[in-house]
């Protein structure tokens, strides 16, 4: 690039996350190349589903990529990490937690990302859908059915979650219960078909159902 001025001016350049105060007299000429490499990218894997106890390893392959010089990472939550500042760390939470991923490269530049890790079910409890005999029909179902129990729940709140088939919660609703079966009819807004997850919280109660949209 090639330019002649003809009276004093200063020139503001931005280079990716940089920026470049150029002041310059007249009559001057500037010839310059700028190279920019390529943009930061970004992974923090997809979202997953686990029993609880068990682990995954976060990121993508590469987690990062793009940029320039060396990347630093950093997870938050650190809970149930082993490693918050490496590309790859093993997670194991105790509960549904959505990680988030900033990734900073050589020259400052950051781009995050994130991640969900649905936990299914808790250590040491009998399977509740089948003690408590939990139904769901249709299923497949095109997105409306009936969540259904054999027997008595307990007294309170309960929550009505459903995640589609990436883990991105698409659906929540909660409901007083006063220790009835549960005869619930639930309609989700969805045109991806796919294996959903039904999760039912409450009182001593967490119940993990898969479902099928079609």
């Amino acid at each position: 690039m090639r330019n002649i001025l003809s009276r004093a001016r200063t020139f503001l350049i931005a280079i990716l996350c940089s920026t470049v105060t150029l002041t310059l007299q007249a009559q001057t000429t500037l010839t310059f190349t700028v190279s920019q490499p390529p943009a930061l990218i970004v992974d923090a894997g997809i979202n997953k589903s686990i029993k609880s106890g068990e682990q995954i390893i976060l990121g993508g392959e590469p987690t990062a990529a793009g940029g320039s010089g060396t990347f630093t990472y950093a997870w938050v939550p650190v809970t149930g990490l082993s490693n918050p500042s490496i590309a790859n760390p093993t997670a194991r939470p105790t509960s549904t937690t959505t990680y988030t991923l900033t990734v900073s490269d050589g020259t400052k530049c950051s781009v995050s990302s994130t991640v969900q890790v649905i936990v299914d079910g808790i250590t040491g409890i009998k399977d509740m859908s089948e003690e408590l005999g939990i139904a769901v029909y249709p299923n497949p179902s095109n997105g409306s059915f009936f969540l259904t129990t054999d027997k008595h729940l307990l007294k309170g709140r309960v929550l009505v979650e459903i995640y589609n088939p990436v883990g991105k919660l698409i659906h929540s609703e909660a409901f007083i219960g006063h220790g009835e079966k549960l005869h619930k009819e639930i309609r989700i807004n969805t045109n991806v078909r796919g294996i959903y997850l039904l999760r039912l919280t409450g009182e001593k109660l967490h119940v993990i159902q898969k479902i099928a949209i079609q």
